[in-house]
């Protein structure tokens, strides 16, 4: 009897192991896109029950303040799902919507880049809630001065828009 008790607590310890395991150790990345998760927010316009369009916005400037600096970078993703066929006209460059700085008034893009080979692209690897149905852009806007929050907003010309809320 003694010798089965000694067997079973002698298996108990040597199953349980000595190391403390934690789940989300097996999911963590790394440091750079847990700060990119943070700088990122997601909208939606909705209008009747049917998503017009669905966006997703990184905030570049925290995140590489030596790369993206004299400007306001966005890593912007887009999915439009009544998108128009032709390429010119699709994503951002949707007539029907319209992508601004909100301070003071409506800001347009300065410049817009469309991440073509995503595969390829290197800052398109490191951000976070990427999907194969969305465009990716890198979109930059003059920088605006004093601010502690900046306003990003998603606007569809028939009527609803999105806002996203950036903190420098």
């Amino acid at each position: 009897m003694v010798k089965k008790l000694f067997f079973y607590i002698c298996a108990i310890f040597v199953l349980s192991g000595c190391h403390h395991y934690n789940a989300m150790e097996m999911f963590k990345k790394d440091d750079s896109y847990e700060k990119a998760v943070l700088h990122t927010k997601s909208g939606q316009i909705v209008s009747s029950l049917e998503t017009k369009a669905k966006i997703t916005v990184t905030y570049l400037n925290p995140l590489y303040p030596n790369e993206y600096s004299d400007k306001d970078y966005f890593f912007v993703g887009v999915y439009i799902p009544n998108d128009y066929d032709a390429m010119e006209k699709r994503g951002l460059m949707n007539p029907d919507f319209k992508l601004s700085l909100q301070k003071e008034g409506d800001t347009a893009p300065v410049k817009i880049s469309e991440i073509v080979k995503k595969e390829n692209d290197p800052l398109y690897k490191k951000m976070p809630l990427t999907d194969e149905w969305s465009r990716y852009y890198l979109v930059s806007f003059e920088k605006i001065k004093a601010d502690k929050t900046i306003s990003l907003a998603l606007k569809n010309i028939s009527g609803g828009e999105t806002v996203l809320n950036f903190q420098r």
